[in-house]
């Protein structure tokens, strides 16, 4: 989302605001707006992590399940850039690295506990 106004801060980089900075100010801005309510977590209830890598960044999603209806309540969320050799992987080790970053990142709230993680799709190599 913000990934525009990163490369403004890049060492050397020219400053040049444009349509993609304006959007992601804008975006930004409505996400703090929308900040849903987190519910507190319950250790006796098994945590549900899922993840996602893009070509730029990883993504993860804690929740649990907390009612009769199946319906999940995220707890937490969690987002990182990947360096310049991580950006280097192939997508298949980015997703990877996506569940590898994401464990690391909720280590306190998942240490000894339950782990259900979300699918991870399995890219073919040719």
């Amino acid at each position: 989302m913000a990934a525009p106004l990163y490369h403004l801060t890049r060492k050397g980089a020219r400053f040049q605001w444009n349509e993609a900075c304006q959007q992601a100010v804008e975006d930004l801005k409505q996400a703090l707006v929308e900040v849903p309510v987190v519910p507190c977590t319950d250790p006796s209830i098994q945590y549900l992590l899922d993840t996602n890598a893009s070509a730029e960044s990883v993504g993860a999603v804690l929740s649990q399940v907390k009612d009769a209806q199946a319906q999940k309540h995220v707890v937490a969320y969690y987002s990182a850039k990947f360096n310049q050799p991580e950006r280097n992987y192939c997508i298949t080790r980015k997703d990877l690295l996506a569940v590898v970053k994401s464990l690391e990142h909720f280590h306190c709230c998942l240490y000894g506990a339950e782990i259900n993680l979300g699918p991870i799709t399995l890219h073919s190599a040719g």
